[in-house]
């Protein structure tokens, strides 16, 4: 958690093999240690295919798409902060193809009575991902409270090889949401 940009910027010319980066509520990270890391790579070596990014209070979507932007192959990604907007989404819809698993909602225990809801992640945002991530298998919104039917309509219509989906804590969605979705899915896949 005492991890800093300088800190970080010592390290990336070690990163000859990392493929998995993972900050938790790392505090004293912002949008200058993402930028670095995207622009100071070790040359030719292999990008990340996996990156956690939880409760970092300081990045915002400037640093998530700079290290999106190059970093393409990522297959997992995990990304939780209150100043992240639609736009993060849009840049990983834009160029991360080769995604498998997107977390943007809360793991873990989900009866936690403190549990804090997901207010940044829209409709919006669910479209971007939608369209463009379409290897898409795995999507966690848990607590994601501005979702809507409307995101699920997006998902049924562009995510054909989503597989799991978790809405636990979705206050948007709708049981007639779920059951139209459901309804579209069955009848697309059966022809």
């Amino acid at each position: 958690p005492n991890l800093n940009d300088d800190d970080l910027k010592k390290l990336v010319p070690h990163f000859d093999h990392l493929k998995v980066l993972k900050f938790y509520k790392c505090k004293n990270i912002t949008d200058t240690s993402l930028t670095y890391l995207a622009q100071n790579w070790p040359t030719g070596k292999p990008k990340l295919k996996e990156l956690i990014l939880y409760d970092c209070e300081k990045i915002t979507d400037i640093g998530i798409v700079n290290l999106i932007d190059s970093c393409q192959e990522i297959k997992n990604l995990f990304l939780s902060g209150g100043l992240l907007t639609t736009a993060s989404l849009e840049g990983v819809g834009r160029t991360c193809q080769n995604l498998r698993k997107l977390v943007l909602g809360i793991s873990g225990n989900l009866w936690a009575k403190n549990i804090k809801t997901i207010t940044n992640v829209t409709d919006d945002g669910i479209l971007a991902i939608s369209k463009g991530c379409k290897q898409l298998t795995n999507l966690n919104l848990n607590h994601c409270v501005k979702v809507t039917d409307q995101a699920l309509e997006y998902l049924a219509s562009n995510s054909e090889k989503l597989a799991v989906l978790e809405i636990f804590g979705c206050t948007e969605i709708s049981i007639e949401g779920l059951i139209s979705i459901l309804f579209y899915l069955t009848n697309t896949h059966a022809h």
